[in-house]
């Protein structure tokens, strides 16, 4: 019998159900042969109820062979999550199952069971995982977080200020990730750092946003576009351009170094930087604030409030209305500040909330201090993403892109 020719390779699209995702397999067999091709599943196993899925996916009688020699030679009675499980059929006949199970971001071992005359053997070997940098492009089916769910949630967590971008992508818009993580082959097992992405959008048009080199903790900030308006948000972006330097929660006083309560974040930003007021509201205090200096206070529907301090000039009085967007004052030193920036509060029937857990319209320029290095630092990168974005392709690059050398 001939042999078959296998040409299949895991394709760098691989998708999501709800809870695991299948990678599609590309074969081509010599024509000649009266072999039947092999059938190639791959499946991340899910946190919980992997049972039933893999029932429905593999077939019942095929996943309960699949688990019982799991459980008898290799003594694994529950596959571990987030682990890559590979199944290879001929017809209805179980050919091999294989197992890759991740020891750390590192290493890893397959366990595989292969059909082996009427037994079956049992092979361990070593998994080599690779960090690398790679460009992910991804085209829009239905929407973003359920076509991809998983992906989505590695990159949910990455991107700090979330303004809703992931959700206002719709069927037949595409994106592509420049990401920096933990692979096995070409599989996404771990991600250390999403360093910036490319959009393509109907609605909104076209542009790329990507992080300073050596600044994880940085937001994305432009580098081309052709989009003339923010997605729509919860709130409009108090600045145009700046960057968070302090969280929201506890941390250590700047001028004594004690433990306190942060109740904002803070954003620094060029000294006159205009002040955007975040929505539709009422002007409820206006001057100067113990501690915050020159402050805004602006009531909005639903119990909220907004606060804006730090000021150096205040453009609006007390009373007026005011909309998202409108001007109302620019970025200072005043009051108990180490530095030209603005502290953004965020309180909701008065008790201070965590402003980033709301969503923002925004177009982010580079900030002052760093803007000519950001250019000279992103122009390859971005070159290089909308590129990707433009052909559909995913790949990976050098690692000089993944940017390690801070300003």
């Amino acid at each position: 019998m001939l042999a078959l020719i296998l040409f299949g390779v895991v394709l760098l699209y691989p998708y999501f159900t709800d809870d695991t995702f299948r990678a599609r397999i590309s074969l081509r067999w010599d024509s000649t042969s009266d072999s039947v091709a092999p059938d190639v599943t791959v499946l991340m196993v899910p946190g919980k109820g992997y049972d039933s899925l893999f029932a429905e996916v593999l077939g019942e009688t095929a996943w309960k062979e699949i688990a019982d020699l799991f459980r008898t030679k290799a003594g694994i009675a529950v596959l571990p999550a987030g682990d890559i499980l590979t199944v290879t059929k001929k017809g209805d006949v179980l050919i091999r199952a294989s197992l890759h199970h991740y020891l750390s971001r590192i290493s890893g071992t397959e366990i595989a069971v292969r059909r082996n005359g009427k037994g079956w053997r049992l092979q361990r070997t070593p998994l080599l995982l690779s960090e690398q940098t790679m460009i992910k492009t991804f085209v829009v089916r239905d929407e973003f977080s359920r076509d991809h769910p998983e992906f989505y949630e590695m990159i949910r967590r990455s991107m700090q200020w979330d303004w809703g971008l992931l959700h206002h992508l719709k069927p037949g818009d595409s994106v592509s990730f420049m990401i920096r993580g933990t692979f096995d082959q070409k599989i996404l097992i771990d991600l250390s750092a999403l360093i910036g992405l490319s959009v393509k959008n109907a609605r909104y048009g076209s542009f790329t946003l990507l992080r300073p080199p050596g600044c994880s903790a940085c937001e994305f900030y432009v580098t081309s576009s052709d989009m003339f308006m923010s997605p729509p948000g919860f709130f409009r972006a108090p600045l145009n351009a700046g960057r968070i330097t302090s969280q929201f929660g506890i941390r250590d006083d700047p001028f004594n170094e004690e433990t306190a309560m942060h109740t904002g974040i803070d954003i620094k930003a060029e000294i006159g930087s205009l002040v955007h007021a975040a929505r539709d509201g009422v002007i409820t205090e206006t001057g100067w604030k113990r501690g915050y200096g020159n402050t805004i206070v602006i009531r909005h529907k639903d119990g909220i409030k907004t606060l804006y301090a730090h000021l150096q000039s205040i453009y609006v009085a007390s009373g007026s209305s005011v909309g998202m967007g409108d001007i109302i004052g620019s970025v200072g030193n005043s009051g108990r500040s180490t530095g030209s920036h603005l502290h953004f509060g965020v309180y909701r029937e008065s008790k201070a909330v965590d402003p980033l857990t709301f969503t923002y319209e925004r177009l982010w320029l580079p900030p002052f201090d760093i803007a000519e290095q950001f250019r000279e630092g992103t122009t390859q990168k971005a070159l290089v993403l909308e590129e990707s974005l433009s052909r559909n392709k995913s790949f990976f690059v050098p690692e000089t892109y993944a940017g390690t050398d801070p300003y």
